[in-house]
């Protein structure tokens, strides 16, 4: 189990990559989407939510095992993150692209509430949180982008 949620932390081993890890992280959720891209929402959101809850064990569990609050390895916050910003988007060539350079726009910027989520001490909850926070900005700017460019 232990090592379940070290691959799950860690983005199915993304997490590792020496530069840049939090982008590497965002890339499995770039090849989750396009695989949930028929589902209904209801569900879209049950498996974000199921990942969400998953990630806040995971994140726990590696931020013990890494000795670091954090640690730039764990990134299934990043996948959970991606899926927000996608949640009600088309699912093209083009969306996704966009989507994940928004998401990393938002993820790296830390805009308010995101910035005080990171910075606040709830462990794997706020490891997660402050990505689910920068994915709603995310969504917030496909959906823009998709009443106006994207179908």
């Amino acid at each position: 189990m232990k090592k379940l949620l070290l691959i799950l932390a860690t983005g199915f081993g993304t997490g590792f990559a020496p530069v840049a890890s939090g982008t590497f992280g965002t890339m499995p959720a770039v090849l989750f989407v396009f695989w949930m891209r028929h589902l209904l929402p209801f569900y879209y959101l049950v498996i974000t939510a199921a990942v969400f809850v998953i990630g806040i064990a995971a994140a726990n569990f590696a931020e013990e095992y890494y000795n670091q609050k954090d640690s730039g390895k764990i990134v299934i916050d990043e996948i959970v993150g991606y899926f927000v910003t996608m949640f009600m988007v088309p699912v093209s060539l083009t969306s996704l692209i966009v989507g994940f350079f928004v998401f990393r726009f938002f993820d790296i910027a830390k805009i308010y509430p995101a910035g005080m989520i990171d910075r606040s001490d709830m462990r794997g909850l706020s490891v997660m949180l402050d990505d689910v926070a920068a994915g709603a900005y995310g969504c917030i700017v496909m959906q823009i982008l998709r009443l106006f460019w994207l179908q």
